[in-house]
């Protein structure tokens, strides 16, 4: 009998802790996929977007990553299109 319960808690213990990383690698997974887009923008690649796969907070923060990429993007290439405008006027 106590052979069984040293087993039945071994089995449990296992479980419990495969249950556990299943729910770490779940959670750190979009989280460490919002951190590399985070540095893609850093690095000023607005062109890349970020999909988390999660209807969370997780997936309202990559959307507005991906608006505020679009919007730097947008930005840089008017900004561009000034500095050509006022080279040519040189």
């Amino acid at each position: 009998m106590e052979r069984t319960a040293i087993a039945v808690l071994c089995g449990s213990l296992a479980v419990s802790i495969a249950v556990a990383l299943a729910f770490a690698a779940r959670i750190s997974r979009p989280v460490r996929r919002l951190s590399d887009y985070a540095g893609a923008l850093a690095e000023r690649r607005f062109d890349e977007r970020v999909e988390v796969g999660t209807r969370d907070e997780l997936s309202i923060l990559a959307r507005a990553l991906n608006g505020a990429a679009a919007e730097l993007r947008e930005s840089e290439a008017r900004t561009r299109e000034e500095i050509a405008i006022r080279a040519d006027l040189r």
